[in-house]
């Protein structure tokens, strides 16, 4: 939604020019509502009752195409609304789980709208390199048909490995002679194009071997332009040398949790912003996992001692994806104002509601530091403005994407100091150090290491060059070292991984979907049952309905056959569970109260009865787990031990 109303907006394209295609009606409509829409009806009479024989899950924003589907006689293929406008509209914006259909057909005819629109148009894919590697295969699928349709394909990142984009131009120029092949045209001489902010270049490819002399010749160029930059980015290793006990967990997370709060501090020391002779910074703490990032909140909200909490005040919110969906629009919806630092003063910062409102708690303290802990939710697609950032490792590429977010308003900063830290050792790391299994894979889950890739340390002073360290940009991604050390550096890791997985010589289950043409790989769906998109993040969705002070579960499915008030509840799967907050030093920060939000729904939404406000707005996926989870609507939902 935020990239097609932007597309909208910066290049004046009308509804009729650009469809938006998003995953739910309850996503559009929090989304029109941050967005102050003025007709709140125009929106809703687009929609109209759901088909469970759609072509398209997903619910479309454009205008009508019918004259132009009747004149091109696709009644019979494409009968439902939603797949009709989706082909229709001249530009679409829409997650890529759509499009993927087209190459995991495995039954239905779910395949039939994306491979049109595929067969009709180009494709523009951001960020491609932010996927799991795990999903690379599907990608490379997508792609190869991409250039079988005969589409051009671009892809939008500051940071795509070598290897990557080289086994997706093998992937597209597979596909592409099969298109020229079918209709009579010469071998392919692919047309590829480089682009960053200085220049652009060009060159025809029949071969990978072309291919990389042109993409060599334009990252050397792109490297020697982001050498010349000045520092935006420094980060420094924090020492995290603290001993695991499976037995006493709240004391391993307690130590952590103090440390957290004393870098933190240190960092606020040489950047925040002051005005009214108070200092006020805003900091991210990205961790890798939820189930940990909890535990750490709640050993934060019990902390009684605090080196500086005399003249300091720390308040901290918690974003991840397990946090119901009104709850996490609302606190999205916040932080988007917050950080949102494009030539704002310091006075006019701290007077935003959310800062002042918090301060006006703590009037005689004179260091206000703001925490979000967060997991890899906040590294992509958030134009978010921080003064400063930690992050527990997984990988080089979210230490770069998590360098984004640091300064991403205020260009003209350069630091002196670091802005940014990276643990040691994250937790998986510390565990096995005291499990003796130090080959056990740390960097996984998410992360590049597993049996097959092991890295000797996990001890990041070892893993990445001081020199890295000194300025955190796209250089360690894009360019490949000439000899590579797969044990002892973490970007190497990274960069050989994707090697084997996107370039290898050998078949794999990625080239051998186009590889070799005696193959029947293109015909049946053998590689993508092993390779799905998204493998293994099925989960189910559960709707959790305020009652009195308490909370009542229900599955989504159930709620759907036999509706809300003759549904059973589920409540011993996720068990309403208040974490005590007894610091006086550390405060709750944007929380909201789930029954207040909805009740604020209802209002925007009056012709909806309030069960459907509670089926629409308040629920939550989660992943099968044995022994369920706990809810805090201040801190979403977690795993039970």
């Amino acid at each position: 939604m935020q990239t097609g109303q932007s597309f909208r907006q910066n290049l004046s394209l009308t509804d009729s020019q650009l469809a938006i295609l998003v995953g739910g009606q309850a996503q559009k409509q929090l989304f029109e509502i941050n967005q102050q829409a003025d007709d709140e009806a125009s929106f809703l009479a687009q929609f109209g009752s759901e088909s469970a024989e759609n072509l398209v899950d997903e619910w479309v924003d454009s205008d009508d195409f019918d004259s132009i589907l009747d004149e091109l006689k696709l009644g019979t293929v494409v009968e439902d609304r939603t797949a009709r406008k989706l082909l229709a509209s001249p530009i679409v914006t829409c997650t890529i789980d759509h499009l993927m259909q087209a190459t995991e057909c495995k039954r239905g005819g779910k395949y039939i709208a994306p491979m049109l629109r595929l067969f009709s148009g180009d494709l523009i894919l951001d960020e491609p390199d932010d996927f799991d590697h795990h999903d690379m295969p599907a990608l490379s699928r997508l792609v190869h048909l991409a250039g079988l349709m005969g589409s051009r394909i671009l892809l939008s990142s500051a940071t795509l490995p070598a290897d990557m984009i080289e086994g997706l131009f093998l992937a597209y120029l597979a596909g592409r002679k099969i298109y020229n092949e079918q209709f009579g045209y010469a071998a392919p001489q692919v047309a590829c194009a480089w682009f960053d902010e200085n220049r652009a270049m060009s060159e025809n490819c029949h071969n990978s071997d072309v291919f990389n002399v042109a993409h060599n010749q334009f990252i050397h160029k792109r490297c020697q332009f982001l050498h010349k930059q000045p520092v935006r980015r420094r980060a420094t290793i924090l020492p995290f040398d603290i001993e695991y006990h499976g037995e006493k967990q709240p004391a391993f997370y307690q130590a952590i949790a103090e440390q957290l709060l004393n870098h933190a501090w240190q960092f606020h020391q040489h950047h925040h912003v002051t005005a009214k002779d108070k200092n006020v910074s805003i900091g991210l703490i990205r961790m890798a996992n939820i189930q940990p990032l909890i535990k750490i909140a709640q050993a934060m909200h019990q902390l009684q001692a605090f080196d500086h909490q005399a003249d300091t005040q720390l308040y901290l919110c918690c974003y991840h994806s397990q946090q119901v969906l009104a709850l996490r629009n609302r606190l999205e919806n916040r932080l988007d104002s917050i950080l949102t630092r494009k030539n704002v003063s310091a006075e006019d910062f701290i007077k935003r509601p959310d800062i002042a409102q918090a301060m006006g708690k703590n009037p005689h303290k004179t260091h206000h530091i703001f925490i979000v802990l967060a997991t890899p939710v906040a590294e992509v697609g958030r134009d978010h403005d921080y003064d400063w950032a930690m992050v527990e490792p997984s990988s080089m590429r979210s230490i770069i994407q998590l360098a984004g977010r640091v300064w991403r308003h205020r260009t003209e900063l350069v630091a002196d100091t670091p802005n940014m830290g990276i643990w040691q050792y994250n937790i998986r790391a510390l565990k096995n150090r005291v499990q003796k299994n130090s080959q056990y894979p740390a960097f996984a889950q998410p992360g590049f290491e597993d049996k097959h890739y092991p890295l000797a340390t996990h001890d990041m002073t070892a893993l990445v060059p001081a020199k890295t360290l000194q300025k955190i940009d796209a250089v360690s991604r894009i360019q490949k070292s000439a000899g590579l050390n797969l044990k002892t550096s973490l970007v190497d890791l990274e960069q050989q991984v994707m090697a084997d997985l996107m370039n290898n010589s050998q078949f794999n289950v990625v080239n051998a979907y186009f590889k070799d043409e005696q193959t029947a790989n293109r015909h049946h769906v053998h590689l993508s049952v092993l390779t799905p998109f998204r493998a293994g993040r099925a989960n189910i969705e559960y709707i959790i309905k305020p009652d009195d002070d308490t909370f009542n579960v229900y599955h989504s499915e159930s709620v759907k056959e036999y509706g809300l008030y003759h549904a059973n509840t589920v409540n011993s799967v996720i068990k309403p569970y208040e974490i005590p907050t007894v610091s006086p030093f550390v405060d709750v920060w944007l929380d909201s109260h789930l029954a207040n939000v909805l009740a604020e729904l209802g209002q925007k939404f009056p012709e909806l009865s309030p069960n459907s406000i509670v089926i629409r707005f308040s629920n939550v996926a989660l992943a099968e787990h044995q022994n369920g989870y706990y809810f805090d609507e201040r801190f979403g939902c977690w795993k039970k031990d």
